[in-house]
């Protein structure tokens, strides 16, 4: 089992955190409860994200909900968004920007990857003609205060004033960033609050937003209280 976590975590660089999650989460699944609970006490620091949707996608009919759940944040993500022509993600996240380019054929995507280990033209080559990868160097060439919006995911449910999510959406979220795109958007992908924490996320400031779009998603199980100290 770590050897498939490690692989998995691997695969974080191109598919991004939740996406990952996903992937290993849809593998233990398919021999049972048993092989989710095993992966999640093998895992859980490794992959908090994947811990914390263990908590609530526990068969197969909660893996349908929650991935329903992702349509429905992208049909609000388009309609909140109606006069944006151009989405840049701050972060690769393959759940969140296949559906974006599948279902806004029409609208300009760019991926900035959310780790320089990435190969770009490996992910570009997934999607169709509307959809860019750069890095964050290359941002300022998309940014624009009316056509444009920063799209930022999130992990952790928003219970608190502070977003989890990828450290590029940090170094991209200046002072200037508000005054170059018309919105700020954070979409919290995950619905629930993490137990454990990883340096491969960062938390930033919800004010550091123009909008935040969640996923109602409800934990199937409740969440036991962690020590503060095996949280850090």
């Amino acid at each position: 089992m770590r050897r498939l976590a490690d692989s998995v975590l691997h695969s974080t660089v191109e598919l991004g955190t939740l996406s990952a999650a996903l992937l290993l989460l849809r593998l233990c699944l398919e021999d049972g409860e048993g092989a989710l609970d095993a992966a999640r006490e093998e895992c859980n620091r490794a992959l908090p994200v994947f811990d914390a949707l263990g908590r609530t996608v526990r068969t197969p009919e909660d893996l349908a909900r929650f991935e329903r759940r992702l349509d429905q944040l992208v049909e609000q993500t388009g309609a909140e968004l109606r006069d944006i022509e151009t989405l840049v993600c701050a972060g690769m996240e393959a759940e969140l920007t296949d559906r974006l380019a599948d279902r806004f054929p029409e609208r300009r995507l760019v991926i900035v990857p959310h780790d320089e280990r990435a190969d770009r033209n490996r992910i570009r080559s997934n999607y169709g003609r509307s959809v860019l990868v750069t890095d964050t160097a290359g941002v300022e060439a998309f940014a624009h205060p009316f056509e444009t919006a920063l799209v930022v995911p999130v992990f952790d449910g928003g219970e608190d004033s502070l977003l989890t999510t990828y450290p590029i959406a940090a170094r991209i979220l200046n002072d200037d960033t508000t005054r170059t795109f018309a919105e700020v958007v954070a979409i919290d992908l995950l619905g629930v609050p993490l137990h454990y924490y990883s340096p491969a996320l960062a938390r930033i400031p919800d004010v550091r937003f123009t909008r935040i779009i969640p996923v109602d998603v409800k934990p199937a199980l409740p969440a036991p209280a962690i020590p503060e100290e095996v949280t850090r």
